[in-house]
């Protein structure tokens, strides 16, 4: 069988048959610490992707991304498409947080590591798949299973920052879990953006915001956010200013029953920084900060989306 990834290998698990196809732990063997935190491979359809483990350097930070290809999770009778039914994560050794993120296109980049600012330089059109700072996390989209192609790359970008006085080793388990048969009901994902280049200065606090509406009638089923340094996000509805989020902490809100958004609605969304140090940081454009809005979203009759949504300011 081929690899879902074309990585240094330091150890291969044996395959386990399913009922739909293969699962294969591809990636690096368990790292020297922390091996007890790992999480076992999915039963069934699906795969468990490892990032190779690195070294962090007592007071360093650091941002890593890799990427991975999908073409091992798709049942023969679904037609080149994969439709993810939940992704679990295990993070090890200080992670501040983990994004990942689908891509239908990266031409220039093999699977692997690869530079996280020569992927910013690019304009790709990524669809959010799950973003989380626990160090265990798992997202269900059993009731309508997220529909992706057979060649959508996943890009983990995880981050970490080691506070101790000894090196740390760091690495993050993920597991992807689809569907054996074709949905009734499917989600798909969007992205609103405002990339915006911002430098926010020492002892400044500023709010940058963005609407986006939506083309066509959708079902909202969940939101969540992207940023790091914010101090407090906000969403609104276009149409009437509705709020349908508000948070200082939380990065995912649930909404259930799914929110119904009719063709041109949408929400705008706010994001404030403040900066309480003595140097700059800068936002949008191609730095590691965005203001930035995901979700989950649906057809009211279910069908998948051959225009998915996605809006950048």
């Amino acid at each position: 069988m081929r690899r879902v990834a074309r990585v240094i290998v330091l150890g291969l698990a044996a395959a386990l048959v399913c009922g739909c196809d293969q699962t294969r732990v591809i990636g690096h063997s368990c790292p020297r610490t922390g091996c007890a935190a790992s999480i076992p491979p999915p039963e069934g359809c699906g795969v468990q992707l490892r990032t190779e483990p690195e070294l962090i350097e007592p007071g360093a930070t650091r941002e890593r991304c890799q990427l991975f290809t999908l073409d091992r999770l798709a049942a023969p009778e679904q037609d080149g498409r994969v439709y993810l039914t939940a992704v679990e994560t295990r993070l090890i050794s200080y992670t501040q947080d983990l994004d990942l993120r689908l891509a239908p296109e990266i031409d220039g980049f093999e699977d692997g590591p690869v530079d996280c600012a020569q992927l910013r330089t690019r304009a790709i059109a990524w669809l959010p798949l799950m973003t989380t700072h626990h160090d265990h996390d798992s997202w269900d989209f059993t009731e309508a299973p997220l529909v992706a192609s057979r060649s959508y790359r996943l890009l983990v970008n995880d981050s970490y920052a080691n506070s101790s006085s000894a090196p740390v080793e760091a690495s993050v388990t993920i597991n992807v879990h689809c569907a054996s048969r074709v949905p009734a009901i499917v989600s798909q994902s969007f992205e609103f953006a405002n990339r915006e280049p911002r430098v926010v200065a020492p002892h400044e606090r500023i709010t940058v915001f963005a609407p986006c509406a939506f083309s066509k009638d959708v079902l909202v089923s969940r939101l969540y956010r992207r940023t790091r340094r914010i101090r407090s996000f906000s969403v609104l509805r276009l149409s009437d200013g509705e709020s349908v989020w508000s948070s200082d902490l939380d990065w995912i809100r649930d909404l259930d029953p799914a929110l119904r958004f009719m063709a041109n609605d949408g929400m705008r969304w706010e994001c404030t920084y403040e900066n309480n140090d003595d140097v700059s940081f800068s936002i949008g454009g191609k730095s590691s900060d965005e203001c930035v809005l995901l979700g989950l979203y649906r057809l009211p009759d279910g069908s998948r989306d051959p225009f998915p949504e996605h809006c950048t300011r």
